[in-house]
């Protein structure tokens, strides 16, 4: 890889919806939720984003709000991204029903390269 080219770390971290009808204290607890998602988020960011510059790479890093599948392609196509790498969950069966799979998503629908990691220990070794 380039070491001149520009690394962007984008993290989303997905609203937190109140389904409970619980007043101005529920919608405080979700509030509190949201900011403390979004500072893990960037901390978990800034991690990785150290260790690459210490190897010599330009790395930006963005925490968004959002579904992540409709952030990562909006992010993608507005900014004219060459690559998008994505590591994944690794759910199946129901979970990935319910959950649905934002790699699969972001696969179908981005104009851009995308390259999947499957999650750390999900490859067998021989």
């Amino acid at each position: 890889m380039d070491k001149h080219a520009r690394i962007i770390l984008l993290r989303v971290a997905e609203p937190v919806t109140t389904l409970i009808a619980g007043g101005s204290e529920a919608l405080d607890m979700a509030e509190v939720a949201e900011k403390q998602a979004k500072a893990d988020a960037q901390d978990y960011l800034d991690k990785i984003a150290s260790g690459m510059q210490k190897k010599g790479f330009r790395v930006d890093t963005i925490v968004t709000n959002g579904v992540p599948a409709d952030e990562i392609l909006g992010y993608a196509e507005k900014n004219k991204i060459d690559l998008i790498i994505m590591s994944t969950h690794g759910r199946s069966g129901i979970s990935r029903w319910f959950y649905g799979s934002d790699a699969e998503k972001v696969i179908r629908h981005a104009t851009t390269p995308v390259l999947i990691s499957p999650p750390h220990g999900a490859r067998r070794r021989r």
